[in-house]
């Protein structure tokens, strides 16, 4: 994330743009479609939810990157799947670090887009992955839409 140039920061978060919309025609390669198979929305979204805890990058961050998010995460029974989406890919995003500093800072970043279904998400989910500490639970309640 720190290498990239600053002019290249919004061509990237267009490029990865909203991740569980569909996706456009993929490239051709020797006349025939390329795969997309290897595409994992979630993952998208993890990088973006990383994107909101990084100085850098969270001011180019738009609501648009978070719409199908906000729609699939605005249903109860979809939250429950899409947490369990985001703890299988997770660890990729925080690693072996479970603080809860990248999380919180996520969280402000998606309430001030009004991303409010992501960050109930996010919250349940770091909640239910054990993420920080008890106090930090109390601070995620006292944040959540």
């Amino acid at each position: 994330m720190q290498i990239v140039s600053g002019e290249n920061i919004e061509m990237l978060l267009q490029a990865v743009g909203d991740p569980f919309q569909l996706t456009p025609d993929p490239p051709l390669q020797a006349g025939n479609p390329a795969g997309t198979a290897d595409y994992d929305p979630m993952m998208s979204a993890v990088v973006l939810i990383e994107f909101a805890s990084s100085d850098r990058w969270q001011k180019h961050l738009r609501r648009s990157n978070f719409t199908s998010c906000e729609e699939i995460a605005s249903k109860e029974e979809n939250r429950k799947i899409l947490g369990v989406m985001l703890d299988n890919v997770a660890d990729e995003w925080l690693g072996f670090n479970r603080g809860s500093a990248k999380v919180t800072t996520a969280i402000r970043r998606l309430r001030e887009l009004q991303c409010l279904n992501t960050v109930e998400l996010l919250i349940t989910w770091a909640q239910a992955a054990g993420v920080g500490s008890p106090e930090d639970h109390e601070a995620w309640r006292s944040i959540r839409p």
